[in-house]
């Protein structure tokens, strides 16, 4: 199923909706925080890196295999208090990443 969602927690110019598609029936979130899902893995990534005032701070698309090098290069800016990650050719909104609390590194949030 196919629905629209709004990712941001806040209001900014980037606070935009975004197609997210839903299991038909309910299952449970994904809750490894040392691994990325596998279906991040595949296909091209948008990831967006945002301040704690929602503002964009910097992006890049890249193949799902080369995910985490992005996910380290956009957390390593300080400036960086979350990241977007959507889907590069469909636009469909994928997950939100927070860096990890005690090694600024990341860790996978379920979005809200």
């Amino acid at each position: 199923m196919l629905f629209t969602y709004q990712p941001f927690t806040g209001d900014g110019p980037y606070a935009v909706p975004s197609p997210i598609f839903l299991h038909a029936e309910g299952c449970d979130p994904y809750d490894d925080r040392d691994e990325l899902p596998a279906l991040l893995r595949h296909g091209l990534r948008a990831v967006r890196s945002y301040d704690d005032q929602h503002d964009l701070i910097d992006g890049e698309v890249v193949a799902g295999t080369n995910l985490e090098v992005a996910i380290d290069r956009l957390l390593d800016d300080d400036r960086a208090a979350y990241l977007h990650v959507h889907s590069a050719t469909a636009g469909c909104f994928t997950c939100r990443i927070d860096p990890a609390p005690s090694t600024h590194r990341a860790g996978l949030a379920p979005s809200s």
